[in-house]
């Protein structure tokens, strides 16, 4: 099994890690699991008056 891969951003001071995705290693996990870019998730984390929310359907 290859090693888990990690993208790191850091925004604000903040670092965001984001896993890629087990089974479409090309593909982050946020996305290939919750059809989420990491703009849109630093959006919820940090603009309370944002309209996106997660998806929890995935």
């Amino acid at each position: 099994m290859p090693p888990i891969a990690y993208r790191r951003i850091r925004e604000q001071g903040v670092t965001f890690v984001f896993k890629y995705d087990v089974d479409a290693p090309h593909l982050l996990h946020i996305f290939a699991r919750h059809l989420t870019e990491p703009d849109d998730a630093l959006d919820v984390w940090f603009d309370p008056t944002t309209t996106q929310t997660w998806n929890e359907d995935h």
